[in-house]
């Protein structure tokens, strides 16, 4: 009677667990943007230097990169001299050999910040600067609630500009980030297709 009380509370209860599961995971994705709505308008973006290190891999291996940039700048004291992290990633993985994508992994600086001493400085703790001018481009913002959003992002974004940008998308997309701390003050993701081509926007290598 026993076994048959604890089949019957299995039955019973297996669906409504089952059900609590999946409202969970439903739950996390549209916190983390898995739905929101991807459009892109046009802004001229652009106006900084990135303050950067060379990338080649897969671009999923590019936080450690980033974590160099941001030891070297807070080393050196420049940390708090930028206005947020960015990123130019210069190949499609789903046509470049694995472990071949190219990235630049930086901060952005104002243009007026960049003086001959913070030049040097620069450059002695191996920091390359690549100058962005205000460039026409594509842009869609997506909201940051943690690492999760980053990953839904990407898989969400480059799809839709790949259909909806086609030919238009020139040179290499940014990624901009509203901080300098990913943990604490970044709220807003922002992914700029270029659609002028510009020298700022071809790897350094290629021109």
């Amino acid at each position: 009677m026993v076994q048959a009380l604890l089949d019957h509370l299995c039955v019973c209860v297996w669906p409504i667990v089952a059900s609590f599961f999946v409202v969970l995971v439903l739950g996390i994705f549209i916190y983390f943007g898995a739905f929101q709505k991807i459009y892109f308008y046009r802004v001229r973006e652009g106006g900084f230097h990135l303050v950067y290190r060379e990338f080649e891999g897969e671009y999923r291996n590019v936080t450690p990169k980033f974590a160099e940039v941001t030891d070297a700048l807070r080393s050196c004291g420049l940390l708090k001299s930028m206005f947020g992290r960015a990123g130019m990633y210069f190949d499609d993985p789903g046509k470049t050999a694995k472990g071949k994508c190219r990235a630049y992994c930086g901060f952005m600086m104002k243009e007026d910040d960049l003086t001959a001493d913070v030049k040097k400085t620069l450059a002695s703790n191996d920091l390359l600067v690549q100058h962005i001018p205000p460039t026409d481009c594509m842009v869609t913002d997506f909201p940051f609630r943690g690492w999760m959003s980053i990953i839904v992002a990407v898989m969400r974004v480059y799809p839709a500009a790949k259909r909806e940008l086609g030919s238009t998308w020139k040179g290499a997309p940014m990624e901009l980030y509203n901080s300098n701390d990913m943990c604490s003050d970044l709220t807003t993701m922002r992914f700029a297709f270029p659609t002028e081509a510009t020298p700022a926007f071809v790897h350094r290598k290629d021109q």
